[in-house]
């Protein structure tokens, strides 16, 4: 059997570093072969980038932010370096990376279950509405399973409830 495993893979994030190690961890343990893909979007690729927040901030004149980020940048790409170092020592990712729903759609196929799991792998603010985290590329609805996925939020905005529910916009559930 082969799981893909798609997850916040690569955040500067303590948590998040030991959710994805111990997630692949344990389905290995299982032994199942389990790679992560290697999902990053636009706006995931910015999370961590202190020159693109404190660019942000300096066109909008937010001048104490932008020197908060113009003085954790240095601080930041160290940081940076040593959380990817134990990624790329300790995960097993596919050998391409995917950057939207589209692309990951060429993952059918290969795998005999997709699996979505993290906190907040649902929060459409820590990836910008990216149905990807939804499973929307994975064609077979008996492929999909969650594990550990949550919101993080206490309400979804009105023009997203749809997505998240499943509803097609002919007006039909999804199965």
């Amino acid at each position: 059997m082969k799981i893909a495993l798609l997850t916040f893979h690569n955040a500067i994030n303590y948590v998040a570093a030991l959710q994805v190690y111990s997630s692949q961890k344990a389905i290995q343990d299982l032994g199942v072969y389990c790679e992560i893909i290697d999902y990053v979007n636009e706006y995931r690729k910015n999370a961590y980038n202190m020159f693109e927040h404190a660019k942000k901030d300096l066109k909008e004149k937010k001048l104490v932010s932008f020197a908060k980020y113009f003085v954790g940048f240095l601080f930041m790409n160290s940081r940076r370096k040593k959380f990817l170092d134990f990624y790329n020592k300790n995960l097993v990712c596919t050998n391409k990376q995917f950057t939207s729903s589209e692309e990951a759609k060429s993952l059918n196929g290969l795998y005999d279950k997709f699996v979505v799991g993290s906190d907040q792998a649902w929060n459409y603010k820590n990836h910008s509405a990216d149905l990807s985290f939804l499973l929307d590329f994975v064609e077979n609805d008996s492929q999909r399973v969650s594990c550990s996925s949550s919101f993080g939020l206490a309400n979804i905005p009105d023009n997203l409830k749809n997505k998240y529910v499943g509803i097609r916009e002919e007006g039909g559930l999804c199965e």
